[in-house]
């Protein structure tokens, strides 16, 4: 039997939504958690990302200040699409799951940006499989119109001192 952080990856990861995380956010920054972006380079741990940098900002921006930024670091420029409110305060499901009206969920006000406290859903999922996930308020998305392969290139010519500097910088007991 796979164990739930599998089986919560897999089934989540059919939705096509970007990558699912079963700890979002593991550390704040002056008490603001810090949430995945375009260019974020880091790693996946027990669950969380751990972002050592992120490659669309300049050294001195705060996302590249807790572990500092590589030598030979180039800032990438790239252009970031946001759309704030990508996903709806609702629950987000497989397809071999449905959604069971209940008195609370069937008075969810649609424009609304953030899901009650007392909101209460039932699900059905006749497979022995499925995946749900609820966002409490309404999901920021960014994607980048990028297809020239700038990225790719970019990439390439700074991974390895990407990894020798992951390898510095990651704690013992999550090293590689």
């Amino acid at each position: 039997m796979p164990s739930q952080r599998n089986l919560y990856f897999t089934q989540l990861t059919k939705l096509r939504l970007g990558f699912p995380l079963h700890q979002y956010s593991y550390a704040s920054h002056n008490n603001v958690p810090i949430i995945m972006e375009i260019g974020d380079v880091g790693y996946l741990y027990d669950g969380t990302y751990r972002r050592l940098f992120n490659i669309t900002k300049p050294p001195d921006h705060p996302f590249n200040q807790t572990y500092g930024v590589p030598d030979g670091f180039e800032q990438f420029n790239l252009e970031i699409q946001v759309c704030e409110d990508a996903f709806k305060p609702e629950p987000l499901h497989t397809q071999n799951v449905s959604i069971l009206p209940t008195e609370s969920s069937s008075k969810l006000d649609p424009s609304c940006s953030y899901l009650p406290s007392d909101t209460t859903f039932t699900f059905k999922c006749p497979a022995n499989q499925g995946g749900i996930i609820i966002p409490q308020t309404q999901v920021r998305r960014e994607q980048t119109p990028l297809q020239d392969g700038s990225l790719e290139n970019y990439v390439h010519r700074h991974c390895q001192n990407w990894c020798h500097f992951l390898k510095r910088k990651t704690p013992p007991k999550e090293s590689f």
